[in-house]
C-alpha cells in the first residue's frame, strides 16, 4: 500500500522534522495521503513535542499539495532543495 513517517532534512541550512509518504498508484485519490499525514504529524506533534512540521512538495504535485492542505498545512515558502524547485509547507501546534 504504502508508507509515512518524520524524518529530519536540512531545508535552508536549518534541520527540519519533515513528513514523507508514498503510496501505490492504485491507491491515488482515495483519502489514504491525507489520512497517513495526519495520523503521523500528530504523532510528532503530540506525542513527540516537535513545535511544527514541515513538507517538501514539487509544485507540480498537485495530489500531495491537495493531501497536505487537508491535513491542515500552509504553504511557508519556496526554496530549492536538491536541485529542484519545492513548496515547503508547515504545520503546527
Amino acid at each position: 500500500m504504502g508508507f509515512a513517517g518524520l524524518s529530519e532534512e536540512l531545508i535552508d541550512g536549518n534541520q527540519e522534522v519533515h513528513v514523507g509518504y508514498r503510496l501505490a498508484r492504485n491507491y491515488w485519490s482515495k483519502g489514504f495521503a491525507t489520512e497517513a499525514v495526519r495520523s503521523v504529524v500528530d504523532y510528532g506533534l503530540n506525542i513527540k513535542a516537535h513545535e511544527y512540521i514541515c513538507a517538501i512538495i514539487e509544485p507540480e504535485h498537485h495530489s500531495s499539495i491537495k493531501a497536505i492542505e487537508k491535513a491542515g498545512f500552509n504553504l511557508s515558502k519556496t526554496t530549492v532543495f536538491h536541485g529542484k524547485h519545492v513548496n515547503i509547507y508547515r504545520k503546527g501546534n
